[in-house]
């Protein structure tokens, strides 16, 4: 976090740090925290070609603190942008099981195992606990995970 800090010390209008700390906020147990910086590198950059992956991340922000709604919203913004990013599939199936749209879970499943047919919860599960050993980050990517398994993912 400190580096981010310095870098927009010397460059408060760098979108890439602004966002590229929000995902550290997430990773951190501190999702909460993601919203602004992300939403402020989307309005300095509105444009960038990274753009998909900062609406991604605001969509795994919202996942993690269980709102839904604007989880949903947000991945939908990334796919629009570069639907080739799997991780918003990931989410988009997690959201809707989280709430019970199972139609619409299988129909983002169905995307993402175009993308990645080896696709399990079992392999995103260990994916996630190898970014962050964070316990709060993990309680929070243990719903999505559960969201995941509602969706109808692959377990194995």
């Amino acid at each position: 976090m400190a580096e981010y800090d310095a870098a927009l010390e010397i460059d408060p209008n760098d979108p890439t740090a602004y966002a590229s700390k929000a995902i550290t906020f997430v990773v951190s147990g501190r999702a909460r925290e993601a919203f602004s910086p992300a939403q402020l590198a989307l309005r300095i950059s509105p444009r960038d070609p990274f753009a998909f992956l900062w609406h991604y991340w605001l969509c795994h922000a919202h996942l993690h603190v269980r709102e839904y709604g604007e989880a949903i919203d947000e991945c939908r913004r990334s796919v629009n942008l570069n639907n080739l990013y799997w991780y918003a599939y990931v989410d988009l199936t997690s959201a809707y099981g989280a709430t019970g749209q199972l139609e619409q879970a299988q129909q983002s499943l169905t995307e993402l195992n175009k993308l990645r047919p080896d696709f399990t919860v079992q392999w995103y599960r260990d994916l996630g606990y190898s970014i962050s050993s964070n316990p709060q980050f993990r309680r929070e990517f243990d719903d999505i995970v559960g969201g995941l398994r509602k969706g109808g993912a692959r377990e194995q």
